[in-house]
């Protein structure tokens, strides 16, 4: 923001070349004029001369309307704040920094899956185990009873993420099993999107604990690839 103007002869230069005997004219908006000899305290903010009418940089948005500086950067609801660049930043008003929260309101969303167990073994469902708690979380949600599982750990979890079919994702078999066929690389696909990553953009926390059998065999150690690992795929 602070114009700098040199006008001079180049033959006006010393011959050993410095700056404040070389007959350079600088012309700045500053009380004192710079030069190769000039201290912190003479290039600090306060030295700066304010012009008689601010020049204000103003940023926004294609659909953004200008609001004026004195706004401090509030807005009323619905209103995309701008920030206000001026000449210093005692001058300057910025916008608070946006973050994706999930509505008020919005549910707890929580996956229990169990290998080897079918309907028949819950209570919720009229299964003869008694499972209380699992009892009480169906009660207090919802009942799916048309999930179609693959038989399989590995590509029913890879169902249960995505909403498509196992074959679809790569997942065709367990993880211990890869091949080159279509669908049995046992590489999630990146292409279908899983649950907690759509949740994460809209504003979610998510946590994954327990069982993952996602990840092909030849990544589970320290040297990765990390990409098919629950923190890389939403959690």
């Amino acid at each position: 923001m602070i114009t700098q103007t040199i006008a001079a002869d180049a033959k006006g230069r010393s011959s050993n070349g410095s700056l404040e005997d070389s007959g350079l004219e600088l012309v700045t908006n500053r009380r004192k004029v710079l030069s190769e000899s000039s201290t912190l305290s003479d290039v600090s903010n306060e030295d700066v001369i304010s012009p008689e009418q601010e020049t204000v940089l103003v940023i926004k948005s294609e659909k953004s309307e200008s609001t004026s500086a004195s706004s401090q950067g509030t807005t009323e609801a619905g209103e995309k704040c701008v920030p206000q660049i001026g000449l210093t930043y005692a001058d300057s008003t910025p916008c608070p920094i946006e973050t994706v929260k999930a509505p008020k309101g919005s549910p707890n969303v929580v996956f229990l899956v169990l290998d080897d167990i079918g309907y028949g073994g819950l209570g919720c469902f009229g299964g003869p185990v008694e499972t209380p708690n699992i009892d009480r979380l169906a009660q207090g949600g919802l009942k799916y009873t048309n999930f179609h599982t693959t038989g399989i750990c590995s590509p029913t979890r890879a169902c249960m993420l995505t909403g498509r079919n196992l074959h679809s994702v790569g997942v065709g078999s367990l993880m211990e099993f890869a091949s080159g066929y279509p669908g049995y690389t046992t590489y999630l696909s990146k292409e279908a999107a899983t649950m907690p990553e759509m949740l994460v953009g809209q504003g979610y926390d998510t946590y994954c604990v327990g069982k993952w059998h996602l990840a092909p065999s030849g990544s589970i150690n320290a040297a990765g690839p990390y990409d098919q690992w629950p923190m890389s795929r939403g959690f």
